[in-house]
């Protein structure tokens, strides 16, 4: 996988909203499944072994002043596993604490109609255009050949924009590694009893994609077609990463600009513009509350402009938080 698809992979698990991540996976374009409100619940024998007292892939950010304000920041995988459930109480206790829930996206208050209705507009070719009209031909040729190795319908795609085949070819690949599960920002999202506040849009995030050049977007599909092909995939490295509290091994995935400087402004747009926006969308939010639970894309907390960093930046004083264990 090339380094602009290792980025878009990367960003699509650990940076974007599960919202819109589960409406560009299997079964696109139609009704988004309905969270379970009681969250998986695999049986005793699946379960990893506890490890209280490990780092956890979640901080509690400070700031003292005439009125305390606490963020308890996780950081989502966006697909998950029946074996990640549940959680370590220390996540479920960040919550109970809080106020408010704040996400990327918030669909629980979405019409689905209307979603399906955003989806067209953005994933959807415009014009009456196909993939045929819109890619090189061989490029063409190489979706044809992989749509008949996949056994897949490439009549039911061609009027797909090559970005929103390209998530969901990638998202299907997960799913065949057993990543079936809503992710972690979905679980909290499903259980239903705070108050949701959102930081962004699921118009916004189609727009970022939506916007990337052809050659962009012809590139992605390329990557996330030969990614397909290759035995066992990058997730298992990123979730093993998220699993253990991997801060450091977390952000390594997002630093694609040290290899190639061209993919800077590509991450400066996905990433770090984001990163800055949300760290605003926070400090508005804390204006009315003092205590909320953050749970975004793990991408977007930590490394070089994170909102970790960006919080401690802002004054806070920013711990993160071990596995309590006996979950």
């Amino acid at each position: 996988m090339g380094l602009l698809g290792r980025l878009f992979t990367t960003f699509l698990v650990l940076g974007l909203s599960a919202a819109c991540a589960r409406a560009s996976g299997p079964g696109k374009l139609r009704e988004p499944v309905a969270l379970s409100t009681a969250g998986p619940k695999p049986d005793a024998a699946s379960r990893p072994p506890d490890r209280a007292g490990t780092k956890a892939f979640i901080w509690k950010a400070t700031r003292a002043g005439e009125q305390t304000k606490t963020v308890y920041l996780v950081g989502s995988v966006h697909v998950g596993r029946s074996d990640w459930y549940p959680l370590d109480p220390v996540f479920h206790r960040a919550y109970e604490e809080s106020e408010a829930l704040v996400v990327e996206v918030d669909l629980t208050q979405t019409d689905p109609a209307q979603m399906q209705a955003i989806l067209a507009e953005y994933a959807v070719l415009e014009g009456g255009k196909t993939l045929r009209d819109v890619l090189s031909e061989p490029t063409w040729q190489r979706l044809t050949a992989y749509c008949r190795e996949k056994r897949m319908n490439l009549e039911a795609l061609e009027l797909l924009e090559p970005w929103f085949l390209s998530m969901t070819i990638v998202l299907a690949r997960y799913a065949e590694q057993g990543y079936t599960q809503p992710g972690i920002d979905a679980h909290f999202l499903s259980l239903g009893d705070k108050t949701v506040l959102a930081l962004e849009s699921l118009r916004y995030q189609l727009e970022l994609f939506d916007n990337f050049e052809p050659e962009i977007q012809e590139l992605l599909l390329l990557d996330a077609m030969e990614g397909h092909l290759q035995t066992g995939g990058d997730l298992g490295g990123l979730a093993q990463a998220w699993s253990e509290g991997d801060a450091g091994a977390i952000a390594r995935m997002l630093e694609v600009e040290e290899e190639d400087p061209k993919l800077a402004p590509l991450r400066e747009k996905l990433i770090d513009e984001r990163n800055r926006n949300m760290g605003a969308g926070i400090e508005k939010i804390l204006e009315t509350r003092d205590t909320v639970l953050v749970v975004v894309g793990a991408g977007h907390v930590v490394g070089r402009g994170g909102l970790v960093d960006l919080l401690g930046r802002r004054g806070f004083e920013v711990v993160q938080l071990r596995r309590v264990g006996s979950r």
